[in-house]
C-alpha cells in the first residue's frame, strides 16, 4: 500500500469506534440467531451438517472481529499520516482479517447450500446437482481469494514492510482480482437467495408463513449488496490505506454477519410457531403424535390420508414391485387390486415427505 507524505495534513478523524460498534452490533445479531438455531435443532433432535458449518462460520466471524480490533489498536480508522509508526501493524492485521473474512463468508454460503440439500426431495435432482457444483465453485473461489492475499508478496512480510527484499503483486492487479472475486461472490449470493425461495414455494405451508420466509430470505440480497460494496471500495493503490479501507471492513462485517443471520431464520420457524401458538419444540411429543397415527392433511392437496407411524415399513415384495409404475411422486399399481397397492405406495411416499418436512421444521 502506497503512503504519501503531505505538508497539508487532513483533520485527525478516528473512525475506529464506529467500525467496532457496527461490527459488534451485527455480530450480536448473528450470535443470537446461531444460539437460537442450536436450541431449536437440539430440541427437535435434528442437528445436521448445515448446523455444524453454521457454528464454524460463527467462530470464524468472531475471529474476524478480534483481528479488526487488533487493527484498531494500531490506528486503523485514522489517516495514515497520524499512525506512521504503527502502520505496519495495521497492514499486517488487515491482511489477516481479509483472509479470515473470506473463510467466514464461504462457510455461511456453504451452510445455506447444505440446508437446501437437506430439504430437497428426491424429485429435485437437477437442483441438487447445481448446488453441489456451486459449492465446488465457491470453495475454489475462496481458496483462490485467500491465496491471493496470502501470497501477494514473497515473503509475505514485505506487504507491510517495504524495506524487505522481495517481490509483490502490483496494487492494480490486486484491485482487479478483488473486484472479480466480488462479482462471482455476488452471483453466488443471489443463487443462495433465489433457490431457497423456489424450494419453499413447493413446501406445504400456509400463505402467511411462506410470505414471511420469502421476506427473510430476500434480506439475503443485502449480502450481495455488501459483496458489491466491498469490491468497489477496495483500492490497494490508496495513499491513505488506514483510512480509505474503513468501508471495506464494514462491508465485510455486514456480509458475514447478516448472511449468517438470514441463513438461520428458516431453521427457527418451529420456534416462531411455539411463540405464536404455544406449541412445543419437544421432539418426543412429536414422536408420540406420529406413532399414534394422528390425522394430518397430506402435502399432496388431493389426498387426506392417515399419517404413517414411524415404525412403518412398506412390504418388500418383488412381484409387487414389478407391477408398480411411477406417476409423479406416487407409485401406482397395475395389479387388479389397485386400492391396496396404491394405499401402500401412498404410505411410502407420505413417510418420505413427512420425514423431509420434519427435518426442515415444518412439522413440530
Amino acid at each position: 500500500m502506497a503512503i504519501a507524505h503531505s505538508v497539508n495534513h487532513p483533520p485527525d478523524i478516528d473512525k475506529g469506534p464506529m467500525v467496532m460498534g457496527l461490527c459488534w452490533a451485527t455480530t450480536a445479531l448473528a450470535i443470537i440467531a446461531v444460539w437460537l438455531r442450536a436450541y431449536v435443532r437440539t430440541k427437535t433432535r435434528a442437528q445436521g451438517w448445515d448446523d455444524y458449518v453454521a457454528y464454524m462460520a460463527m467462530v470464524d466471524l468472531l475471529s474476524f472481529k478480534t483481528e479488526v480490533a487488533n487493527t484498531l489498536e494500531y490506528g486503523f480508522g485514522r489517516h495514515v499520516v497520524y499512525v506512521l509508526p504503527t502502520v505496519q501493524g495495521v497492514t499486517k492485521w488487515t491482511i489477516i482479517a481479509e483472509i479470515q473474512s473470506y473463510s467466514a463468508v464461504f462457510l455461511v454460503k456453504l451452510s445455506v447450500c447444505l440446508f437446501i440439500l437437506r430439504v430437497l426431495g428426491p424429485t429435485h435432482r437437477y437442483i441438487a446437482r447445481f448446488l453441489k457444483l456451486m459449492m465446488a465453485i465457491m470453495a475454489m473461489l475462496t481458496v483462490a481469494a485467500m491465496l491471493t492475499d496470502a501470497l501477494q508478496c514473497f515473503p509475505l512480510a514485505k506487504a507491510w514492510n517495504r524495506t524487505l527484499k522481495g517481490t509483490c503483486i502490483s496494487h492494480e492487479v490486486l484491485t482487479r482480482l478483488t473486484e472479480g472475486f466480488g462479482a462471482i461472490g455476488c452471483a453466488t449470493d443471489f443463487a443462495c437467495v433465489i433457490i431457497p425461495i423456489f424450494i419453499f414455494h413447493g413446501l406445504q405451508m400456509n400463505a402467511r408463513t411462506k410470505t414471511a420466509l420469502y421476506i427473510v430470505m430476500g434480506l439475503g440480497l443485502i449480502t450481495a449488496a455488501c459483496a458489491i460494496g466491498k469490491s468497489i471500495t477496495s483500492n490497494f493503490a490508496s495513499d491513505d490505506p488506514t483510512y480509505d479501507f474503513v468501508p471495506v471492513e464494514i462491508w465485510a462485517a455486514f456480509e458475514g454477519n447478516v448472511g449468517l443471520f438470514v441463513a438461520c431464520m428458516p431453521v427457527l420457524r418451529p420456534l416462531f410457531i411455539k411463540v405464536l401458538n404455544g406449541s412445543t419444540l419437544d421432539s418426543k411429543a412429536t414422536d408420540r403424535n406420529r406413532d399414534a397415527g394422528d390425522k394430518t392433511t397430506s402435502p399432496l392437496p388431493y389426498l387426506n390420508v392417515q399419517r404413517p407411524p414411524r415404525s412403518f415399513q412398506p412390504q418388500d415384495n418383488d412381484s409387487d414391485k414389478n407391477k408398480l409404475i411411477p406417476v409423479g411422486n406416487i407409485m401406482v399399481s397395475t395389479m387388479m387390486d389397485v386400492n391396496s397397492d396404491l394405499r401402500r405406495s401412498i404410505d411410502l411416499e407420505m413417510t418420505n415427505l413427512f420425514e423431509r418436512d420434519r427435518r426442515f421444521g415444518v412439522l413440530v
